[in-house]
């Protein structure tokens, strides 16, 4: 396999890991503060941006029919859920520290 290869697979499996860490955060119901903190962090983001993830993230749409929808190419939707995530990690961090931790362990298990 090729380093390119391998590079972009490690990155794919690393954005799986933050992003299943990222679920198992939201799920967690008996945290009322963290969730009312999360979803003003996500109103906060770039109106593009906001609804991109909020498209992917909650309604579930895979990137392609999120890109098909916008007028836009999947590159740019993943651009907008890297974002995202980058302007929520800054906005939460002391918050998010449950999910990377899960990341952690997803990613000991995982590898």
């Amino acid at each position: 396999m090729s380093l390119r290869k391998k590079e972009k697979e490690k990155k794919l499996l690393d954005q799986l890991r933050l992003e299943t860490a990222y679920e198992m955060f939201i799920s967690i119901e008996s945290e009322p503060s963290r969730i009312e903190r999360l979803k003003e962090a996500i109103n906060k983001l770039p109106p593009k941006c906001k609804e991109v993830f909020i498209l992917s993230k909650f309604e579930k749409m895979k990137y392609k029919v999120i890109a098909e929808n916008l007028g836009i190419s999947i590159k740019t939707v993943e651009n907008h859920i890297s974002k995202a995530y980058s302007e929520l990690r800054k906005n939460l961090q002391y918050l998010l520290v449950f999910a990377f931790n899960m990341y952690s362990v997803l990613k000991h298990f995982t590898e």
